[in-house]
Formats: C-alpha cells, sequence, structure tokens
C-alpha cells in the first residue's frame, strides 16, 4: 500500500459508508475498498439526542462488521472526530482488506452513551443501506441491515 495513505485509513461501518455524507462532513475523500472487522458485530446502542440508536460495534466472537476504507487526511480526521465527538472516540484497529490486516481508525461510542434495547431511525438506517450499496457490500449483510429496521419516530 502506498506509504502517504499508511496511517490515514479510516474503516466506515455506520451511515459515514455513503460517500456523499462523508464528504459533506469533510470534503472530498478518497475510497479505497471494503473490508471486515472480524470479532465484532453491528448494533444500534449509542444514544442519540432523539433517544433512537445510532450504529456502534462491540466485541462478538465469530462474528463480522462489513465496512468501507476511506483515505482521509489529518484535517480531515479531525474535522470527523468534531462531528463524532458527541459520543464517540477514534480507535486504532485492525481490519481485513484484500485479504490481509491493515491498522484502521473506528469510532467505537463511548461507554457513558451506550444503552441497551435502542432501534435506529429508518431513515438513518436507510443511509447506511445506501452507503452498503453503493459500496456492493455482500446481500446477506445488507439483508441484516434492512432486518434492523423497527419502528418510525
Amino acid at each position: 500500500m502506498e506509504d502517504e495513505i499508511l496511517g490515514k485509513l479510516y474503516f466506515a461501518y455506520g451511515s459515514n459508508m455513503l460517500t456523499c455524507r462523508l464528504e459533506e462532513r469533510v470534503g472530498k475523500v478518497k475510497f479505497l475498498g471494503t473490508g471486515a472487522l472480524r470479532d465484532y458485530k453491528l448494533v444500534f446502542n449509542k444514544l442519540s439526542k432523539d433517544n433512537s440508536g445510532k450504529a456502534n460495534i462491540i466485541e462478538s466472537s465469530g462474528a463480522a462488521v462489513s465496512g468501507v476504507i476511506f483515505s482521509l487526511s489529518e484535517d480531515q480526521f479531525k474535522k470527523l472526530d468534531k462531528n463524532e465527538g458527541n459520543g464517540y472516540e477514534r480507535r486504532m484497529t485492525s481490519v481485513l482488506f484484500n485479504e490481509q490486516q491493515i491498522i484502521t481508525s473506528i469510532y467505537f461510542a463511548k461507554s457513558e452513551f451506550v444503552k441497551n434495547n435502542l432501534k435506529p431511525t429508518n431513515d438513518y438506517l436507510d443511509l447506511i443501506i445506501c452507503g452498503a450499496k453503493e459500496h456492493k457490500l455482500n446481500a446477506e449483510y445488507i439483508e441484516f441491515l434492512h432486518s434492523s429496521k423497527a419502528h418510525k419516530y
């Protein structure tokens, strides 16, 4: 992988998988491909201001979270940190990409914002599904996302 992108990788698993949404937040980004975070699963337990659930990932042996890998500049990460700062923290984590493990930045919900039994809004979930379709994540994962729809807020 090119030296200039190492350490500047972002693994998006929520609404930021949709390129236009991410670019609204940080400017033009470079799409690198799709990847998987092994031994984690996607949940919607990050408490939002409207009491709905936003995407989060939690450890789960044998599971995997599909997502999109983008290259971001340091300035773009600063913008994203500010945007995601209300309830998320950025950590460096190993992700499977092109059959090898690479280190990317991933946002995890801060423990004080985690609450069980939350449901995502359909509008929010639609953003995630659109991002998954845009980047051609596998059909089973997209079906899982559709199955997460619960009710309107």
